[in-house]
């Protein structure tokens, strides 16, 4: 090891990257590759926003100008999409051992029409790869949709109709009458709703490159230089250590309960109040957790919101959209919680790395200080952009994942062998049934490696398997090759 790199890195392990194995290398498989190892939606961009997106890259950003550095327009965009969030937000009580306690969408929450009987409308994949008409002299030749698909504004003899952008940020075209309508938020209040004296502005929104860059300004705000350790439940999101063990932050670790993956509240507090030098300074939580699915409880709320002003609470809510369960309608209540969200998983963009915290304004200030210059390429903030505008159709597809889900879980519970837990997110977690632990973890390698082979990348964590929910097909093949691999 070369003499002037820090030795403790040496003991590091990196993180695993996509697709699902420790060297990267392809995946052999005769057949389609079902990607279920990173918790991504299924489904692709609209070929509609793409291609609007393809039209401002052409014609709008230039790309020898530095990206906008303040993030201005995203950030009151993600604003304005926070306080919707809250005011939306579903009651969902904690999972009983019973299985899954997912209530309905109420009149209102999120306004989605039914899918049909053929399933959700995504044009198929040609031949070659994604249909996508090539381009003509006077721009993108792209034919208006038919009356069944999305009504996305017609095209005009000269290309696709999208008018340049205003002085005040990036221009994203508004549907038309006939499509989703999303009131902006006027000097009076959310879509003509009065909102509350603490609703979020722009002032509470950090905005960083993934929530991974986030999470490490957070440590250096925090912990850098033995001013503060952190503390983990584990199993959980294995970055929150991993990042701290790459700044030389020390890492204090709790259990979870074995049969719902509570976090051990005891051995919690037994470890704030001995870690010394440097004390525990941040305490990381998903909301719900990954890899095990769970949300927090009620009594994991309460230790939380117990916890000093001194402690840092990170709340992890990359999951959000599928459980419709935040905290941030409590952020004004503590001003040492923070609540980190991700563009990764719901709105599709996880090749963007759009990621962004939601704090009392002087924490968002240190992080601006902290976080690099242009952390976020133009074309990302302009696909988050684009992504919030048209919100309600890319998160329309929420209600066919948690079907799915509920249909995952049945399957997999089908086999004894195998233990699976309910799940607040879009993924499932299962572990086998075993004498020991070892043998269940030789057996976990085993699955994901026959799964892998037969085309179906799931990820093996936390001393268990978690599957993603993708399509209807995708998770047809799962169910099917799993009981091939178990009979």
């Amino acid at each position: 090891m070369l003499p002037f790199i820090r030795k403790d890195l040496a003991e590091l392990n990196a993180y695993t990257p996509h697709p699902g194995s420790a060297s990267g290398e392809s995946v052999p498989s005769k057949s389609a590759i079902d990607r279920l190892d990173t918790n991504e939606c299924p489904y692709d961009l609209p070929a509609e926003l793409k291609q609007k997106l393809a039209w401002n890259y052409q014609q709008l950003i230039e790309t020898n100008r530095y990206p906008d550095g303040g993030h201005a327009p995203l950030k009151e965009a993600i604003a304005q999409y926070v306080n919707e969030s809250i005011a939306e937000s579903i009651h969902v009580p904690p999972l009983s051992k019973g299985g899954l306690h997912v209530p309905p969408l109420s009149k209102e929450g999120l306004d989605v029409p039914p899918l049909s009987k053929e399933g959700l409308d995504v044009p198929p994949l040609s031949k070659e790869g994604l249909d996508v008409p090539p381009l003509s002299k006077e721009g993108l030749d792209v034919p208006p949709l038919s009356k069944g698909g999305l009504d996305v504004p017609p095209l005009s003899k000269e290309g696709l109709d999208v008018p340049p952008l205003s002085k005040g940020g990036l221009n994203v075209p508004p549907l038309s009458k006939g499509g989703l309508h999303v009131p902006p938020l006027s000097k009076g209040g959310l879509g003509g709703v009065l909102p509350p004296k603490t609703a979020i502005t722009a002032d509470n929104i950090s905005v960083g490159n993934g929530s991974d860059e986030l999470i490490r300004s957070l440590l250096i705000a925090t912990c850098l230089g033995a001013v503060g350790s952190i503390l983990v439940a584990n199993p959980t999101f294995s970055m929150y250590g991993i990042i701290a063990q790459t700044l030389g932050i020390p890492v204090v670790s709790v259990p979870r309960q074995p049969e719902t993956f509570e976090m051990d509240i005891e051995e919690a507090k037994k470890a704030i109040s001995q870690t010394e030098n440097p004390p525990v300074r941040v305490v990381f939580v998903v909301h719900p957790n990954s890899p095990t699915a769970n949300a927090l409880t009620t009594n994991e709320i309460e230790w939380l919101s117990s916890l000093p002003e001194d402690i840092l609470v990170v709340i992890d809510e990359a999951y959000f959209e599928f459980s419709q369960n935040t905290l941030a309608g409590k952020l004004q209540e503590h001003p040492n919680w923070i609540i980190l969200r991700t563009f990764s998983k719901a709105f599709r963009l996880a090749s963007m790395r759009v990621g962004y915290a939601i704090a009392n304004p002087e924490l968002t200030a240190a992080l601006e200080k902290i976080r690099l210059p242009y952390n976020l390429p133009t074309f990302s903030q302009l696909a988050a952009e684009f992504a919030l505008a048209q919100r309600q159709l890319l998160l329309a597809v929420i209600p066919e994942t948690i079907s799915e889900r509920a249909k995952l879980i049945a399957a997999i519970a089908q086999h004894q062998q195998l233990q699976i837990w309910p799940s607040a997110a879009n993924f499932v977690y299962l572990r086998v049934k075993a004498e020991n632990r070892n043998l269940a973890e030789q057996q976990h390698k085993q699955i994901m490696e026959q799964l892998k082979a037969e085309g179906t990348l799931i990820r093996h964590t936390g001393g268990g398997l978690r599957i993603t929910v993708g399509s209807p097909q995708e998770n047809q093949r799962t169910c099917d090759r799993l009981s091939q691999i178990l009979t």
